[in-house]
């Protein structure tokens, strides 16, 4: 198969750029980040084992320092050069199959990987607010949905046909809702879930499990790393100051309590530039938190605020993988 004129054209700006990105600003690490884990195919489920397979495999093949995190922090921390072709990995919330799929992919590729855990969710208490918008969409017959948001504005979307339009319609919901008051946000589900004419489940269901504090563990004793990512997975800016610290503080103490080895790393709820503040930033660094990942798109050089490291969602693609791996996604993400 013929490379494609974008292949051609990043691979020409990587050799060309990347030493003189290097010279200006050292060597950088990008940051990848996972959700969920399929044993199929890529897709809107998740990343598929033989698709990590493929990437850590070139990692490997190419000589690639696949890093944990925390040696990453130590480095900005130090403001230490970052090894040169060097790379993480994070898994989000702490579902099963990151677990039963993801973690020994990783240990087989004697790959670190840091995993963010939602204390609730792991104590079955809760299962992520977005994920329960996803169900309610998922899973309604309806073909239009009507109700009020939490702060009473109107929630109108189109349900139907399946396929875009429901994509379309959850992602106007979460996004809606990440912009608002999030303090009565799990108590207001249950309405959603009325106005869409679908039974709330009592507990996740089995596509939405969390894994166990046992499983939590054994990852620890694997080698691979177990962080907060809050009690609730609530918005810590759209929340008052003592929610905040309870999600913060909360979090960290349950993983303190459960596990043996938790780290002292952190990860904000959607870890947009807005989701997250100063507030946060000073209750992390009380805590004798190391550093702390957002969202905001970008690999770590020295010079990174260790509260706000950067990181990519893990492409679908796997040239769009390579592309992330380079100075040229590197500079494109610093021009947006």
């Amino acid at each position: 198969m013929k490379d494609t004129p974008k292949k051609i054209l990043v691979g020409a700006v990587n050799r060309l750029a990347e030493p003189l990105v290097r010279k200006c600003i050292g060597s950088f690490c990008p940051i990848f980040m996972i959700h969920r884990v399929t044993e199929g195919h890529n897709s809107v489920h998740g990343h598929s084992v033989p698709y990590l397979s493929q990437c850590l495999q070139y990692l490997r093949t190419k000589k690639y320092n696949i890093l944990s995190l925390a040696d990453l922090a130590d480095l900005v921390e130090a403001r230490n050069e970052i090894p040169k072709r060097s790379v993480v990995f994070t898994a989000d919330d702490g579902f099963l199959d990151q677990a039963q799929l993801a973690a020994p992919l990783f240990s087989e590729y004697d790959a670190p990987m840091t995993f963010f855990l939602i204390s609730s969710f792991l104590d079955q208490k809760i299962w992520p607010w977005d994920d329960q918008v996803k169900y309610v969409i998922n899973n309604t017959k309806l073909a239009f949905i009507d109700a009020l948001y939490p702060c009473d504005e109107r929630l109108s979307v189109n349900v139907a046909p399946l396929g875009d339009e429901r994509k379309k319609a959850y992602d106007s919901i979460r996004s809606s809702l990440k912009d608002q008051s999030q303090a009565q946000i799990y108590e207001w589900l249950p309405q959603l879930f009325a106005a869409a004419e679908v039974q709330q489940p009592a507990v996740a269901p089995a596509n939405y499990l969390p894994m166990q504090w046992e499983d939590a563990q054994k990852l620890i004793d694997n080698g691979h790393l177990v962080a907060p990512h809050t009690a609730t997975h609530r918005i810590l800016s759209q929340l008052d100051d003592s929610d905040s610290r309870s999600e913060i503080l909360g979090s960290i103490g349950m993983l303190a309590d459960r596990l043996k080895g938790a780290s002292r790393l952190f990860a904000y709820p959607t870890g947009r530039p807005t989701d997250y503040g100063s507030r946060e930033i000073a209750i992390l660094k009380e805590a004798g938190v190391k550093a702390a990942v957002s969202t905001r798109r970008g690999a770590v050089i020295g010079a990174s605020p260790r509260f706000e490291l950067p990181r990519y969602a893990l492409p679908t693609n796997f040239n769009s993988f390579i592309q992330c791996l380079g100075a040229f996604e590197l500079l494109r993400s610093g021009w947006r």
